[in-house]
């Protein structure tokens, strides 16, 4: 039986994979699973380890990270599930932290991380949403802010039971993905522990959601999401976390021009009808 599975989406980047995965140890109790989206010929996973399987996506089925990962949840096996983006990897000995949760009875365990440079490996700024670990005191705020207020798969252990119980998935967006499977995670238990030590390696590379010039269509996803958490924090009580909507519009049409405008004039009615459907799930749930 394993007690970890990782789940890694990867797109033409097999060395960094490579790197990624030898930063897991291998172990009989790990599964680690690879979900290629439709890489490009020679760019395609070729690793020969035991507990590793890869599963090609091709044209046909490529809808980004989200359906990657969605397959690799259908072929998890593990106690725990881990995921992990191609181009980073975890800190040294990082699974003799892990380890001491194998048998706990949390739904999630939240760790730390490490903000680099994918070129030199110098440690860079931290990011916000690293200081809800640092500061993190046990308090109800600091459960709702390590739960709610960072939307990436990559700082959490989740309990494949849960995930399964409470049918938590992921979008199948252009970016953003792991935004709502994050805050579903956090949203449906208090059952949770928080590691402060650093467990994952974060990379800025050059093809990173921070680095990648935005268009306007991935800025209208963007956008959707932020709409669609400003309703969920409205729903949970922290309307301080909300953002300034027409704020970002503005500063998307004066950065993207005429195409973003097109493509939000031509999503609107798209937009309200999602609306009153996020106001009915988040009112259901």
């Amino acid at each position: 039986m394993y007690n970890y599975s990782f789940i890694i989406p990867h797109k033409n980047c097999p060395k960094l994979l490579t790197h990624c995965v030898n930063s897991i140890p291998e172990r009989d109790d790990v599964q680690i699973i690879v979900v290629d989206d439709n890489s490009d010929a020679d760019k395609k996973p070729s690793i020969d380890r035991k507990g590793v399987e890869i599963i090609l996506l091709d044209a046909e089925h490529s809808k980004g990270a989200g359906r990657a990962r969605n397959v690799g949840l259908e072929h998890a096996k593990g106690k725990w599930l881990l995921f992990a983006d191609a181009d980073d990897y975890y800190n040294k000995d990082f699974l003799s932290i892990l380890d001491l949760y194998i048998n706990s009875s949390y739904d999630v365990i939240y760790f730390n991380f490490l903000y680099k440079d994918g070129k030199t490996g110098q440690n860079l700024k931290p990011l916000n949403f690293q200081k809800y670990f640092e500061d993190y005191d046990g308090s109800k705020y600091a459960q709702d802010q390590i739960k709610f207020l960072h939307n990436v798969p990559w700082t959490k252990m989740v309990s494949h039971e849960y995930i399964k119980k409470n049918n938590i998935f992921f979008e199948e967006t252009i970016n953003g993905n792991d935004i709502f499977f994050s805050i579903m995670v956090g949203y449906y238990t208090n059952n949770i522990a928080v590691e402060k030590a650093p467990i994952y390696v974060y990379l800025r590379n050059q093809n990173s959601i921070l680095t990648t010039k935005e268009n306007s269509k991935s800025a209208l996803c963007r956008l959707i999401h932020l709409i669609k958490k400003n309703y969920f924090y409205d729903f949970i009580g922290h309307k301080e976390w909300k953002k300034n909507v027409s704020r970002r519009i503005l500063i998307k049409i004066f950065s993207l021009g005429f195409p973003f405008v097109y493509d939000l004039v031509k999503n609107s009615r798209n937009m309200y009808q999602s609306r009153k459907e996020w106001v009915s799930m988040f009112y259901i749930l």
